[in-house]
């Protein structure tokens, strides 16, 4: 299975959760970008990809430093996560219940 099932699973979580999918951009081969929108219009963007790599965490931060995203997260299929300096979070795609939880603190955090 690929990214795509990666990503539709997050699309899937995300959904059951109460977030509403906004756009699904696919990044060449090997990423695909899920954007959300929470309560009160709240944009978050989370990148699907086989393998983590410090370039999807520096795409992520630019993301939300540019905005406007108020935060991103990276959800790999394959390996562990990449290390990096950006804060980034990363998820493996078992783990799909973390990024739910993480998602739903943002919410209580930010009303």
């Amino acid at each position: 299975m690929g990214i795509a099932h990666t990503a539709q699973s997050c699309i899937r979580s995300t959904s059951d959760a109460g977030f509403d999918l906004i756009a699904k951009v696919r990044e060449g081969q090997r990423a695909i970008d899920v954007a959300i929108m929470g309560s009160g219009k709240r944009l978050y963007v989370i990148r699907c990809v086989g393998r983590s790599s410090p370039e999807d965490h520096a795409a992520l931060e630019t993301m939300v430093l540019q905005g406007p995203f108020l935060w991103g997260g990276l959800v790999y299929r394959d390996g562990g996560p990449s290390t990096d300096r950006t804060g980034v979070e990363s998820f493996h795609e078992t783990e799909l219940h973390q990024l739910i939880a993480r998602l739903q603190e943002l919410q209580e955090t930010l009303q």
